[in-house]
């Protein structure tokens, strides 16, 4: 079976900087109300020093999740 993508933004973007080897955790809670097979994927951007434009995109593995 073929995963559902979702996405999630906006509301749920936080404002933490983090120094090089520095990790932090967001939850995101969410109900599901059909069966199946769901990929979710984390999306956080590089802050530059200085304000030069905007940085480098850095995705996480896509999290598997089966609702049954």
């Amino acid at each position: 079976m073929a995963l559902k993508n979702l996405l999630v933004d906006g509301p749920l973007s936080t404002e933490v900087t983090l120094n090089p080897g520095e990790e932090a955790e967001h939850v995101v809670p969410l109900v599901f109300l059909a069966k199946g097979s769901y990929g979710f994927r984390a999306i956080v951007q590089e802050v530059l020093d200085g304000g030069g434009g905007p940085g480098l995109l850095r995705f996480s593995p896509v999290l598997e999740v089966t609702v049954e």
